[in-house]
């Protein structure tokens, strides 16, 4: 039987990346055309952004002020709950400190009365007693 050679896998070939191009130049005063811009300098997104794409970075910045504005929410939201919080144990804490006192003024009362009948009890011994 011949030999037969086998074939060689094909090698993949590496594909260059693309060199990116100069990022433009924001020049002062350039105008995009829309109406609500006007004449100003046009912040570029990235070296290949078109020049539109500023609103998109524009955008981006001004979701700084949301994120700013939701932790200050966030800790004020906190701090009403931890003032609600302590408000709501103190007054729990003073209906228990009341509850307390009537309750020992009722430990008193019968304290006193079981008195009464031991002293009674006594002296009605003493009169059995010759």
């Amino acid at each position: 039987m011949p030999q037969t050679k086998t074939k060689k896998a094909a090698t993949p070939r590496r594909t260059r990346a693309k060199k990116a191009a100069n990022s433009p130049a924001p020049c002062k005063g350039c105008k995009m055309g829309c109406k609500d811009c006007g004449p100003k300098s046009v912040r570029y997104c990235g070296p290949t952004s078109h020049p539109s794409h500023h609103h998109a970075a524009e955008a981006a910045e001004g979701s700084r002020h949301v994120w700013a504005a939701s932790v200050v929410a966030g800790l004020a939201i906190v701090l009403t709950a931890a003032i609600a919080f302590t408000a709501v144990q103190a007054e729990t804490e003073q209906r228990e400190e009341v509850r307390s006192q009537q309750l020992r003024g009722d430990i008193v009362r019968e304290i006193r009365a079981i008195n009464q009948r031991i002293d009674g009890i006594e002296a009605k011994v003493d009169r059995l007693t010759p």
